[in-house]
């Protein structure tokens, strides 16, 4: 009679200096040497409208940083990536990043930090609208890379209405339906005839690049009309006589209002309404999900369609890198002696930091990008 033993139960081993703790440790070395090359007497000064400015020893300041850099560096050295001490290192080093490189950029010069926060909203607008679209997609099993394509069709769809029109909002309603279409193309290719998703969301932003491309060519440029006016600037009542949210949120226009509303709608839609709990069902496990009742192809098209037209709204994409954008744009109007190649990279090397950190370690739905058969 064989014995049955249990099986091995698997442990997780730390990752070679916790995972970012390499990354905290050569961090704390390079700030410790942009600190030695500063001026002992150099001052940075951050200025919050009306509440009055702050002024820091650059020097000490960089010092105090790398000082956290250093520590929690070897801090990570024992705990494991996922663990609560990696999760609290990474948030509080990326905000001593975000205020360092403030710091920085506002040394020997007056930096109007309230002003970067208000354009990294505006700027993070498009961005956040697609990544609405993407888990609306994911969520439902489909992988959608062709966000880029709708949106590309959308704005320029969108504006060559509103040209005609003259009309605004016209050519807004004109780029939701263009990507609603496009994102409909893409549903039909990878749920219907079960094309590899990954194909189908090239193959759209291809046909995005080239529908474009004409439209410009044959339309746009021989065009003789005046420009449309752009959409007005909106002013929340309760918002703007706040000191601080008034130079945040107080005036922008109606799409950065409708981004904040959608981040919001979208959370209580997938995780506290049926139809989430559909959505999520069928990303998990769509055969158990057709078992029960639920239309597998019902709810992927609605979403997948749905997402399209939330990324055509953001053709007229996340607060993050809207404010590393809206950074290195003030750094380049304030004159910071550094090649504007290498601000311009800011944004992309911060994002990439945070989804290898956070974002990355996200698990997907286990039936995402599975074409569902329902006769096999």
């Amino acid at each position: 009679m064989l014995s049955s033993s249990p099986p091995p139960t698997s442990r997780r081993l730390p990752a070679p200096l916790g995972g970012f703790g390499w990354f905290y440790l050569l961090g704390g070395v390079l700030v410790l040497g942009v600190a030695w090359a500063t001026a002992p007497e150099a001052v940075s000064t951050l200025r919050f409208a009306r509440l009055g400015s702050l002024m820091l020893s650059t020097r000490w300041f960089m010092i105090w940083c790398a000082a956290l850099f250093l520590v929690t560096g070897m801090l990570c050295y024992s705990v494991s990536p996922g663990s609560r001490v990696h999760r609290v290192s990474l948030g509080t080093n990326a905000l001593a990043l975000v205020c360092l490189v403030l710091v920085w950029a506002s040394t020997g010069r007056r930096l109007e930090v309230l002003g970067i926060l208000a354009q990294s909203v505006r700027l993070a607008t498009p961005i956040a609208l697609g990544a609405l679209a993407g888990i609306l997609c994911e969520r439902s099993g489909v992988v959608n890379i062709a966000i880029e394509g709708m949106m590309l069709s959308a704005a320029c769809l969108g504006f060559m209405i509103a040209l005609y029109a003259a009309n605004a909002w016209v050519g807004v309603l004109a780029a939701v339906a263009a990507g609603g279409m496009m994102a409909a193309l893409h549903a039909i290719l990878s749920i219907q005839w079960r094309v590899e998703q990954m194909i189908s969301g090239i193959v759209i932003n291809m046909l995005a690049v080239g529908l474009t491309g004409f439209i410009r060519r044959t339309v746009l440029l021989h065009n003789v009309r005046e420009a449309p006016a752009v959409l007005p600037t909106w002013s929340l009542p309760v918002i703007a006589d706040l000191p601080v949210l008034r130079q945040l949120f107080g005036r922008h226009q109606p799409l950065v209002y409708a981004m904040l509303l959608l981040v919001l709608v979208v959370h209580l839609l997938l995780f506290y309404t049926r139809w989430g709990l559909r959505t999520r069902a069928v990303g998990e496990h769509p055969r158990a999900a057709d078992t029960v009742g639920i239309n597998v192809f019902t709810v992927r098209y609605v979403n997948v369609i749905l997402g399209g037209m939330i990324a055509g709204v953001g053709g007229g994409g996340a607060l993050l890198f809207g404010f590393a954008d809206a950074l290195q744009i003030k750094l380049q109007i304030a004159g910071v002696n550094v090649p504007y190649q290498f601000l311009g990279m800011v944004p992309y090397l911060v994002t990439m930091i945070v989804l290898a950190g956070v974002i990355g370690r996200a698990l997907p739905p286990a039936a995402s990008g599975i074409p569902y058969d329902k006769n096999s």
